[in-house]
């Protein structure tokens, strides 16, 4: 039930997103049992990583 609402909720997300969002957007999520629900949350976590040593080689603060 809970991976119910979860897929739910991906896609009234995915709904609300522009394409380029949509892009960067995960849309699958391990479901064996190896794999913990956490698998987007580091996904996400990396691609921020990413942007922020991106920004920072182009110069941006943040």
């Amino acid at each position: 039930m809970t991976m119910a609402i979860y897929d739910q909720s991906k896609g009234r997300i995915r709904a609300m997103l522009n394409d380029e969002q949509k892009k960067k957007y995960s849309a699958d999520v391990p479901r064996d049992d190896l794999a913990p629900a956490q698998a987007d949350l580091k996904h996400w976590m990396g691609l921020q990583e990413s942007k922020r040593r991106q920004d920072q080689a182009e110069g941006d603060p943040k």
